[in-house]
């Protein structure tokens, strides 16, 4: 069973579309994705570029459109005065404590 990711944008309108497909008995069955996190959520950000970033919880301030498959959004630290553009890659649920 082969799974693909297609990424698909209506060309004069700016609007993406993530799409999850499955091929199975001969047939892609496939399913809109959704942003994985909400506006108000608070995560955890990793950062992939060597660039100095607000350790702690972000709060998700902004979903955005899909770039190369992946769902953006815009995050805020408290620590900061500027908001950053992540991947959804790149975030995760803060730990519960214990």
């Amino acid at each position: 069973m082969g799974r693909f990711v297609a990424l698909l944008g209506a060309l004069f309108s700016q609007v993406f579309l993530v799409f999850s497909c499955k091929y199975s008995a001969g047939l892609y069955i496939c399913e809109m994705q959704n942003h994985k996190f909400s506006v108000g959520q608070k995560v955890k950000y990793y950062n992939r570029v060597r660039t100095t970033a607000a350790q702690g919880e972000y709060e998700i301030v902004r979903l955005l459109p899909a770039e190369e498959g992946q769902f953006q959004y815009r995050i805020k630290s408290e620590l900061e005065r500027n908001e950053r553009v992540a991947a959804e890659d790149q975030l995760n649920p803060p730990k519960a404590a214990i």
